[in-house]
């Protein structure tokens, strides 16, 4: 090699050659562990600042994506019981509207062909003056929609 002195003879040795002359031992157990050192873990220090058996490594990123699928299937589940919630309301909704079809299919079958009574008339129109519905007096008086709207459009048309 030339340098200001003149021509010089030199031995150049790589950065793992150097660790492993410094890391001399005469155990016959020690050159293995030294040339695991010298070209796996300080060439990942220096590269990530960190060393992690690459068995450890591989674990910590099953676990981030373990994480991040339970993550994604509890979101999942909240939706679904939130629309578990939502149907279960519209089925509550479906059987009481059954339920009131057919208590009033079992008026309309107890006073089938009956007509009113004067004293039924007056409470009809009474019921309506305290601002009962259509539906709650058909349901105090147990008689047909039709015919407490019947009562109630003949009252506006001025017949009794």
């Amino acid at each position: 090699m030339q340098t200001k002195g003149g021509t010089q003879q030199a031995t150049f040795i790589t950065e793992p050659q150097l660790y492993f002359v410094l890391m001399r031992s005469d155990k016959p157990k020690a050159k293995p562990f030294r040339q695991w050192v010298v070209s796996e873990v300080l060439p990942r220090l220096r590269k990530k600042g960190y060393y992690l058996n690459p068995n450890i490594e591989s674990t910590i990123t099953e676990l981030k994506y373990s994480n991040s699928h339970k993550d994604c299937l509890k979101r999942e589940n909240e939706n679904l019981k939130d629309e578990v919630i939502a149907l279960q309301r519209k089925l509550l909704s479906l059987y009481d509207r059954n339920i009131s079809k057919e208590q009033e299919a079992k008026v309309v079958s107890k006073h089938y062909g009956q007509r009113l009574s004067n004293n039924e008339k007056a409470q009809i129109r009474a019921l309506r003056s305290e601002g009962k519905s259509i539906r709650q007096i058909q349901h105090i008086l147990q008689r047909s929609e039709s015919a407490v709207l019947k009562v109630i459009k003949n009252d506006k048309r001025g017949v009794l």
